[in-house]
């Protein structure tokens, strides 16, 4: 197996030990494939001519794009994407692969093609909801009153018009939380070397702008000590958003159940092996499965970083496996979600018959506060009535509206044309000479 480091100090390895050190790196870093040689060749573009000459960075250049094109099958003979890149990048190109990586360390190298990789699937994150989003206000014609419960028990109505605009809600606020990560991850990771600052002479501003990130002149030491705090920062914000999707689940789940007045669509519902009248929620209940395997990996990283001290450790390599499989998972889930949801059905009839009479407690309690008794007396009047079997007065509740498709699309827009302002850019990196 071609290692980076043969031909060093280590030495070689025990091979069943170095495939636990390797663990799931080449599943993942296959996908890092595309990134490893943006960045490359906007390096050898940045370089100055007193380290390489301007020939041969851009033959290497010439020769990274033709290696792109090729594409990758596997990493089966190599540690890493850096190993492969660099191993078969040599086996085409023998003197220029003397040069390849020169002066660079995987740490940054790897570090900045996770930011690159979670920029693209942030973006991705962030048009599913918007799309989700759009589709769901359109859907949005059931102006029909549902209970609400608090301990599962019945509490106050609702419309259901309020409540997918609740969900409308918590998406802008998600899609704003991105944006500020992607703001975050904007930076280059190139030009730390291993942690303690880069030895290569190279414009880091050119190389910023070739991959359309930002620059600032930031502390490399900082810099290296962002690695696992990326990826915790990103799995936090998708826990957040699964945990609140997760509970959004179960009650589609509850009130399709004996409640009966919402119809979950045919193509999310599976049956039974044995019982021919099963109509199981299979995929909420695999929603909620797979929010508790993508929350548990926030902790998972945190005790990664607990008790570290700073610069890079090998065991920060599973914070990459969890954050690309975590942004990946979740983008997926959301838009079969966001499906679901545009999709489902009232049934009228089922919640006149399951609304408790009292539902309306609150509202007769706030009329009689109008007409100027006083709210202990009228709090107390209704729930005599309700003991007593009376009737309340049906008051309907308020509907909220309170996001208007203009506002998504704008974004949706900002969004798609970022996306496409980066697809050119690299086709630029790319493009053969």
């Amino acid at each position: 197996m071609r290692n980076l480091w043969n031909g060093g100090a280590a030495g070689d390895g025990e091979k069943r030990a170095q495939e636990l050190i390797i663990g799931e790196d080449k599943k993942y870093d296959k996908v890092l494939f595309k990134y490893e040689i943006l960045s490359l060749i906007a390096y050898h573009m940045s370089l100055h001519d007193d380290l390489i000459e301007s020939k041969i960075r851009y033959e290497i250049v010439d020769g990274l794009r033709k290696l792109y094109w090729e594409g990758i099958e596997s990493l089966d003979n190599y540690e890493d994407i850096h190993s492969y890149v660099e191993g078969e990048f040599s086996k085409k190109f023998p003197e220029l692969g003397k040069y390849l990586r020169i002066l660079l360390s995987r740490n940054e190298q790897v570090h900045n093609d996770i930011r690159l990789f979670l920029i693209d699937e942030l973006l991705n994150l962030q048009k599913i909801i918007l799309e989700g989003s759009i589709k769901l206000l359109e859907s949005e014609n059931q102006d029909i009153t549902i209970p609400g419960y608090t301990h599962y028990r019945q509490a106050m109505p609702i419309k259901w018009n309020s409540y997918v605009d609740m969900l409308l809600g918590f998406n802008v606020l998600a899609v704003k939380n991105i944006d500020y990560l992607i703001n975050l991850l904007s930076y280059p990771a190139y030009g730390y070397g291993s942690g303690f600052g880069s030895l290569s002479k190279f414009d880091i501003e050119k190389f910023s702008n070739l991959l359309g990130m930002k620059f600032a002149n930031q502390n490399p030491l900082l810099l290296a000590n962002l690695r696992g705090m990326d990826e915790l920062n990103s799995v936090q914000l998708i826990s957040n958003i699964m945990l609140f999707y997760s509970r959004i689940s179960i009650d589609l789940i509850l009130w399709s159940s004996e409640f009966g007045f919402i119809e979950i669509p045919s193509e999310y519902i599976t049956g039974s092996s044995l019982m021919p009248n099963k109509r199981n929620p299979d995929f909420l209940e695999m929603f909620m499965g797979y929010s508790a395997e993508l929350i548990s990996n926030e902790h998972l990283i945190q005790n990664l970083l607990l008790g570290k001290g700073t610069f890079y450790h090998r065991e920060f390599q599973m914070a990459k496996w969890k954050v690309m499989d975590a942004v990946m998972k979740s983008s997926s889930l959301l838009y079969y979600l966001f499906d679901l949801l545009s999709k489902v059905e009232i049934n009228s009839e089922a919640v006149q018959k399951i609304m408790n009479k009292s539902i309306y407690a609150t509202q007769n309690s706030a009329k009689l506060v109008y007409k100027g008794v006083s709210w202990k007396e009228s709090y107390e009047i209704i729930g005599n009535k309700i003991l007593a079997g009376d009737e309340l007065e049906k008051i309907e509740p308020i509907t909220y509206k309170t996001i208007d498709k203009k506002l998504l699309m704008e974004k949706l827009n900002e969004v798609n044309n970022e996306v496409e302002r980066r697809k050119s850019i690299y086709s630029l990196l790319l493009k053969s000479t």
